[in-house]
């Protein structure tokens, strides 16, 4: 899989949306601020990568953050099944894994 974002074909861009769409769920749900929330528009700090959870390959996307105790929010893409697990929080809290169909997203 590509890494360069200019580079992805239709369904790189469409993990990439269905990963922004997740992660804005989860912003909202865990009262982000409104600039966090704004960053989500723009394109990932990185993303996307693949590597394996548990045996299963994922894609992951990160947005925001900028270093150790920053905000961030992290969705990952189950490839077989579809399925978004959400991670994320800030300082020395983390919200997830979330799921935004199932835990009320």
């Amino acid at each position: 899989m590509a890494n360069n974002i200019n580079n992805m074909n239709n369904s790189d861009t469409s993990r990439l949306e269905s990963a922004r769409k997740a992660a804005l769920k989860f912003c909202k749900k865990f009262n982000f601020e409104k600039k966090d929330l704004d960053e989500l528009q723009g394109p990932p700090l990185d993303g996307p990568v693949m590597f394996e959870r548990m045996g299963d390959p994922v894609v992951v996307y990160r947005w925001l953050g900028s270093g150790r105790g920053g905000r961030y929010v992290q969705p990952e893409i189950d490839i077989k099944s579809g399925k978004i697990t959400v991670y994320g929080g800030y300082s020395h809290y983390e919200f997830g894994p979330w799921n935004p169909d199932s835990n009320g997203g």
